[in-house]
């Protein structure tokens, strides 16, 4: 632990001089939220904490918080801040940027993700922290009634634990991706949220006290995960898994009223489609039915026949290739391409995602074998190539009333303004097809009762 200096900026000559001090060295930031307690895309930033790397001088900026006389405008300290030439480290980069808009950010749990291949679970709080958030529950303004010290003690017991790998790590393509592609865009997806219907919401949620405002809940990525593919929950609610059956999906709507609607592109037979890219073989595009062929050994299968080739697909997908099936070209390719990678896993300790590069290694693997190596590559794939689409998205929507609201892994949600649908719709199939992965569409006043559509 080193001695550090703190300096609460309480006058505009005192943020100059920090602006001034600070503009061409690496920082360490964490953007205080006002309530702490609601999704961070419904909160408001309370004030930000700074370490200069190169000095360990800390500094406060108080946006809000009553221990300050001097206070500044997010949008003048965004601005400010990314104008900064030095590099830019915060623990939390999509929680910083739903408070505030800097640009260039380096999330310090990402580069932790990638050297240990999990996070740091350890408490950083002081005993003040810990006493207000029992004793004002209710409180909105949390961050408000703890003294900005305790919150500078929290912040340099958390840079104590990420120091020495925030100084030392060296960033490479996988981080690059990760942090900029992956992470900026999850963060857009977070902001845009979810309209409700809130009494159909809160029949099924209620009881979870989930903080709704304008008619907007919001979800929360998190792509620390074994496979790397994100979980998405906020609240106790798992937006990544809502039944299809109880009703529960009627909760979510078009914040367009009448002059919305929600549409739905969803891939169809999204694995086998990725595995054919991965191994390089020529999957036709009704690969149930191709498939089927193969297992019944007849030229035209029925309904009955087409469920079940999807369950002996997803058995073969994600168990073990039995050695009848191998004489099938397409699981004989799989096989070769399992051998392969789980031979050099063996030799390196390690493989790369096809994409992005991310290193999958003994880290991130518990118990490894062949077949489970090839699920988290084959989750990574599709993981990278969302991400790839889901960016292409937002630039294409960012000037748009339409936005996309929720992605799950085979399937993303846009909640459509009507005025725009024609060309927007078409548009938005025309990118998710970019990659030659069939797709249905769906559309609809709300997510539980979608329609397929031709588009």
């Amino acid at each position: 632990m080193c001695h550090t200096s703190l300096m609460l900026v309480d006058s505009q000559e005192e943020y100059y001089t920090f602006l001034t001090n600070n503009k061409k060295s690496d920082l360490i930031l964490e953007c205080l939220p006002t309530n702490g307690r609601c999704h961070s895309a419904n909160d408001s930033p309370c004030a930000i904490l700074i370490r200069n790397i190169n000095n360990n001088n800390n500094y406060v900026v108080s946006i809000s918080h009553p221990d300050t006389t001097f206070k500044i405008t997010k949008e003048v300290l965004s601005r400010d801040l990314s104008n900064f030439t030095g590099k830019k480290f915060t623990f939390d980069k999509k929680q910083t940027l739903h408070l505030l808009n800097i640009e260039n950010l380096n999330d310090i749990n990402l580069i932790n993700f990638l050297i240990y291949g999990n996070l740091k679970d350890e408490d950083y709080e002081t005993s003040a922290h810990q006493f207000y958030y029992r004793s004002y529950v209710d409180s909105n303004e949390l961050n408000h009634c703890i003294p900005l010290v305790k919150h500078i003690e929290s912040f340099n017991k958390k840079i104590d634990a990420y120091i020495q790998d925030i100084i030392t790590f060296l960033p490479d393509e996988s981080y690059n991706n990760l942090n900029k592609v992956v992470l900026e865009n999850l963060h857009i997806l977070e902001s845009n949220g979810l309209a409700v219907n809130k009494d159909v919401f809160n029949s099924f949620f209620g009881y979870k006290n989930i903080k709704i405002e304008n008619d907007l809940v919001y979800t929360e990525y998190n792509i620390f995960t074994s496979t790397g593919r994100p979980s998405n929950r906020f609240g106790g609610v798992n937006y990544a898994a809502l039944k299809k059956d109880d009703g529960c999906r009627k909760s979510f709507i078009s914040r367009h009223g009448d002059n919305g609607e929600l549409f739905m592109v969803d891939y169809s037979a999204y694995h086998p489609h990725l595995i054919a890219k991965l191994i390089n073989y020529h999957l036709p595009s009704d690969a149930y039915e191709y498939l089927g062929k193969f297992y019944f050994e007849k030229d035209k299968i029925n309904e009955d026949e087409l469920k079940e080739v999807k369950n002996i697909t997803f058995q073969l997908i994600y168990g073990t290739i039995l050695p009848e099936v191998k004489k099938i070209p397409f699981f004989s390719k799989i096989n070769d391409y399992i051998e392969h990678r789980w031979k050099y896993f063996e030799t390196y300790g390690y493989i790369e995602t096809p994409i992005y590069k991310r290193q999958i290694n003994i880290n991130n693997i518990k118990d490894p074998s062949p077949t489970k190596l090839f699920n988290y590559i084959l989750q990574a794939t599709e993981t990278e190539y969302n991400m790839e689409t889901l960016a292409i998205l937002n630039l294409y929507l960012s000037n748009k009333l339409t936005k996309p609201v929720l992605y799950t892994y085979d399937a993303i949600l846009f909640d459509v303004y009507k005025t725009e649908s024609i060309e927007v719709i078409r548009n938005i199939k025309k990118i998710m097809t970019n990659n030659n992965f069939p797709i249905k569409c769906y559309s609809g006043n709300n997510y539980g009762e979608m329609i397929r559509i031709s588009v």
